[in-house]
């Protein structure tokens, strides 16, 4: 059984709907994981934060986020004592072994409401430190970030799907799209799903006209054109929801990996999390241009130097 260990931590009383709905989220992944020998571990906060402040156990207690693979943190309105300690232990630890892959989410406050000075400080220093973060208005999009991230473990060999306006994990539905910015707030496709929808009813109302009239040839003819459709829309929406996917996979991947975030790849994900695919996928076109320029400019400097040593050899004969 491969164990997989992830730590999450958030305020105690602001969070305890959220942490309890995460953890009923984990505890379903790992009933479908389980049969291939995984096992997800998730260790709330509290689990061992009121020992800490009781006993101080502390070596305990920061060996426990140091084995953990993942550590996820909630902020909402305060950035309480505890938390932003449970952060520095999982970042230390991360810049020492490159783990746990640390993930940072702020919810978006209800408009007349602001986050406290601890907050606002936190941010700040995140920003100086060049430490990505993510913005939330529904706790749907943090399930998609940890889904994605999960599966993309080599070790785990699942599979993903985003299909039909559900996530899929080796073919079973673990979560419905319809509160996650990148899906919900997709122009393009949300026409599409609303013809979709349209042509549904179309051809529900066809096919039982054509039953009660069987030898009208019309409307069988029409009952065949709305089903091409259908079926021609299904495919558009299909690959629009994988475009989807691997955009969220890249950004994913980018927000792991050790070097700090370009602000080109910053604003990327930034992008992402509020649902704007277009302006998230042209900044990547663009990061992918920047990153084949260097590439070619690289590739120049090694030929000259290869043509300066040639001919340097070429005078010393």
């Amino acid at each position: 059984m491969k164990y997989i260990q992830l730590f999450l931590a958030s305020s105690i009383v602001e969070f305890e709907q959220e942490r309890n709905e995460l953890s009923n989220y984990i505890r379903m992944l790992t009933d479908i994981s389980v049969k291939r020998d995984i096992y997800f571990e998730l260790t709330l906060c509290e689990d061992l934060s009121n020992a800490v402040a009781k006993d101080r156990k502390q070596e305990e207690y920061n060996q426990k986020i140091r084995d953990s693979q993942y550590f996820c943190v909630l902020f909402g309105r305060d950035a309480g004592e505890y938390t932003i300690e449970e952060f520095n232990v999982a970042l230390e630890q991360f810049r020492k072994s490159g783990a746990p892959r640390i993930f940072i989410y702020f919810r978006q406050l209800p408009e007349g409401q602001s986050a406290s000075q601890s907050v606002k400080d936190f941010m700040e220093r995140l920003d100086a430190e060049n430490i990505y973060y993510t913005i939330f208005s529904y706790l749907d999009a943090v399930k998609l970030s940890w889904l994605v991230t999960l599966t993309q473990d080599q070790g785990l060999s699942s599979h993903l799907k985003l299909e039909d306006g559900a996530a899929k994990l080796d073919g079973k539905p673990v979560l419905d799209l319809g509160n996650v910015p990148i899906y919900s707030k997709n122009e393009e496709l949300q026409k599409r799903l609303v013809e979709k929808q349209r042509l549904d009813e179309e051809f529900t109302n066809l096919r039982e006209a054509t039953l009660k009239a069987p030898e009208d040839k019309e409307l069988f003819g029409r009952l065949i054109d709305v089903s091409l459709q259908r079926n021609q829309l299904s495919d558009q929406i299909h690959r629009m929801e994988r475009s989807i996917l691997d955009l969220c996979s890249t950004v994913s991947k980018m927000n792991a990996s050790n070097h700090s975030l370009t602000w080109r790849e910053k604003k990327a994900a930034q992008l992402l999390d509020t649902g704007n695919y277009q302006g998230a996928l042209s900044v990547l076109d663009d990061v992918r241009r920047q990153e084949e320029l260097k590439q070619a400019s690289d590739m120049l400097k090694k030929i000259k130097l290869m043509q300066a040593e040639e001919e340097l050899r070429n005078l010393s004969m």
